[in-house]
């Protein structure tokens, strides 16, 4: 299921003053409509197999408009760190901006440098440790629960545990225990930005088709939720020392606070990326683990000589190195965020192909991850390639698994923390056997997910 992208045919030499420009190779697609049933059918599949095909560089037609893949390293750093300026995300962001409205993921430019410096404080060192026992006593409840012989399915397991803890995190638990109803807006909210992602024809939010009235219900309901939250927090004056606190009194240069809709924005915002993508690379990660027992094996005699029968804290965090190797590991071979969007504001030449002003880019971690001039035997599972590495070292823009460049992600450090954390708690008390691996495949939705949702028995251990 794991296909390496290689040299190929198609691969362009160093563009040079003597090296004819040509555009990029286009994938294989159909009249009128284009590759868009493929990338609707199986866009991770599709994407790999073109790019084992045509190199890391090509198009893919989707009706009226075509996406660029972008997924040499050389190339990836000329978007992302040398010219960011130039290769904003503009609208191709436009099917998440419903649902995250003009927050840091969906914004460029000035208002993105305003926002970013304005939040970076709540992302500091020292709220990050000042959360760590909250991520591991929620942990500690889910471990505790686990039952020898228990089937369970591992996707929806750790959406429940992720969203427990960053609603304890960001809201100190204040949704209450019923969170039935925020689980379900999330779940229609991501399927519809998903499924509108890569149709060749855009569907105006306001025609009331069946997809539109259910985002636009799951949507009220988010906000119901979430503004709610804000407007009670800021009207009792209650400190709780979460992360809502922080974006409250977060100020901007101007010394400016936050106004309710981007409050609300970067509210939505955080929650969705602190559980969804979390959720995703965990299951991965399982999944792995189960299949390699080797790896399992260190996992567990590494929590046993760091955690013993605590509970994880934040100075064991950096302590769990090999956790951290095999999440890394996780993050290279299935990338939480496969592929992110930008527009070329300019027109370009990448390595003797030509990008044209106005080309939507799609921005590809999969293939990157993937790419065999920097990552030899690039299937193949093997956590030792980051053995010893805690930084957030892109390894020359080749690994991209929480962005790179001025837009890396703001939250990558509080994610390390937390997936670690539960890595380690889950392995030292039990071992999730995964019983039908040759089933399992990639799903892309918003984030890449195991299609069928990775369903385990527990296998507890004895002993302790």
């Amino acid at each position: 299921m794991i296909e390496q992208v290689a040299n190929s045919s198609a691969t362009p030499q160093p563009s040079q003053t003597n090296v004819a420009v040509v555009d990029p190779p286009v994938a294989p697609s159909i009249p009128i409509l284009g590759a868009a049933p493929e990338m609707l059918k199986d866009a991770t599949g599709f994407v790999l197999r073109t790019a084992r095909e045509l190199g890391p560089l090509f198009r893919i037609p989707l009706g009226p408009r075509t996406l660029t893949l972008i997924g040499h390293p050389d190339d990836l750093r000329r978007i992302l760190q040398e010219q960011p300026k130039e290769y904003p995300r503009g609208k191709v962001v436009d099917p998440v901006r419903p649902m995250l409205g003009n927050s840091l993921p969906t914004t460029d430019g000035e208002v993105w440098r305003r926002k970013r410096r304005t939040m970076q404080p709540a992302f500091n060192k020292a709220r990050i440790a000042k959360l760590t026992d909250t991520m591991s006593e929620v942990t500690k409840r889910y471990v505790d629960k686990f039952a020898e012989g228990e089937r369970f399915d591992t996707h929806d397991l750790m959406m429940r545990l992720t969203r427990d803890v960053i609603v304890e995190t960001m809201f100190s638990n204040q949704l209450g225990t019923d969170t039935a109803e925020l689980d379900a807006a999330f779940a229609v909210l991501e399927r519809y930005v998903a499924r509108y992602s890569f149709v060749p024809f855009r569907v105006p939010l306001w025609l009331p088709t069946p997809d539109n009235i259910s985002f636009r219900r799951a949507r009220t309901t988010l906000d119901r939720l979430i503004v709610g939250l804000i407007a009670k927090r800021q009207a009792s004056g209650e400190k709780l020392g979460d992360m809502l606190d922080a974006l409250l009194e977060a100020r901007d240069e101007s010394g400016q606070p936050m106004g309710p809709a981007e409050l609300r924005d970067e509210s939505v915002s955080i929650f969705f990326a602190g559980h969804e993508t979390s959720a995703n690379t965990l299951t991965w990660a399982f999944y792995l683990i189960s299949t390699h027992p080797e790896v399992f094996a260190r996992l567990r005699e590494e929590a046993d000589r760091v955690i013993g029968d605590r509970l994880p804290t934040t100075d064991d965090v950096p302590k769990l190195e090999y956790a951290a190797a095999v999440i890394r590991e996780t993050m290279r071979l299935y990338p939480a965020g496969w592929i992110l969007g930008r527009i070329a504001e300019r027109d370009d030449v990448f390595r003797g192909y030509r990008i044209r002003k106005g080309d939507m880019l799609g921005i590809c971690p999969l293939v990157a991850h993937r790419f065999a001039e920097r990552w030899p035997d690039p299937e193949r599972f093997d956590p030792e390639r980051f053995a010893g590495d805690m930084s957030t070292n892109n390894r020359d823009f080749s690994y991209l698994p929480f962005g790179a460049g001025p837009h890396m992600c703001i939250g990558l450090h509080l994610a390390m923390a937390e997936m670690a954390i539960v890595v380690a708690m889950f392995v030292r008390r039990a071992k999730l056997v995964v019983e039908r691996p040759e089933d399992v495949r990639m799903l892309s939705k918003i984030t890449l997910q195991v299609a069928g949702g990775l369903p385990v028995r527990v296998e507890m251990r004895t002993g302790l």
